[in-house]
């Protein structure tokens, strides 16, 4: 049986591909977690994940065991590929793209393998490559995949994944979540980079986003005081990270 290769990270889209995988199509499923050090809701993500499967063995035992241990690898190990560097600085020419396709596109390149990257309806990337691309239909399930882009296109980055919910939306999953009976898993989910006293801050573009996208119920409100003085440590945080980057960099 085929083994599925998810981006997890306890977040809404990944966690709706898991679900529907293993509860739905009776997929197994091999989850991939990358340590992004220098974010600040690894301790979330990671206890969202953890509660996740908990609640699914809690729901559909078989299911639980199509889980197979969550491989967990350190974004600072990863050695980036030129090439791959190159073709995403020749995107962000005119184009916004997060850096993570960087280290995401080299992990999949060193590793030979196809991963499952939950990009959704309506986001930047899905605009960068909706004209690009073909559905595949294999067994049960539906998928997209990059299709119809010249080997020196800066496109190349995104031939590393298979792109299982292009189509849909954050609401699409909640209603298609209620449907299958698992939406109370779903709403375990972790989203937020830069959390205030265990819960979603929102200000950050995850949190701005799940309210643009119809979610705002998930993101609590904080007092101005208690937002304030968040944004000046999250700043300080952030100069202090990068002068020790500075230092420690080869040629200081």
């Amino acid at each position: 049986m085929k083994t599925y290769n998810l981006l997890w990270t306890g977040g809404w889209d990944s966690t709706y591909r898991l679900l529907d995988l293993v509860i739905v199509k009776k997929k197994v499923v091999q989850p991939y977690y990358i340590i992004d050090e220098e974010r600040k809701s690894i301790e979330h993500e990671q206890k969202s994940m953890d509660k996740i499967k908990v609640l699914i063995k809690q729901l559909d035992e078989d299911a639980y065991h199509r889980i197979l241990k969550t491989e967990t690898v350190l974004k600072a190990e990863i050695c980036e590929k030129p090439e791959i560097k190159q073709m995403y600085n020749n995107i962000i020419k005119s184009f916004k793209l997060g850096s993570q396709y960087v280290w995401l596109g080299s992990f999949a390149d060193k590793n030979n393998l196809t991963l499952e990257l939950c990009i959704e309806k309506d986001t930047k990337p899905f605009n960068l490559i909706k004209n690009n691309i073909k559905k595949v239909t294999e067994d049960n399930d539906v998928f997209y995949i990059l299709d119809n882009v010249s080997e020196d296109s800066y496109l190349q980055i995104f031939r590393y994944y298979n792109f299982p919910v292009l189509y849909m939306t954050k609401l699409d999953m909640e209603q298609k979540a209620s449907e299958m009976c698992f939406k109370h898993i779903m709403d375990e989910t972790w989203f937020c980079h830069y959390p205030i006293n265990g819960k979603p801050c929102g200000m950050c573009n995850p949190c701005k986003d799940t309210r643009k996208e119809g979610l705002s119920r998930r993101v609590p409100e904080h007092s101005k005081i208690t937002l304030i003085k968040h944004k000046i440590n999250t700043v300080r945080e952030s100069n202090l990270s990068s002068i020790v980057n500075y230092i420690g960099s080869p040629q200081h």
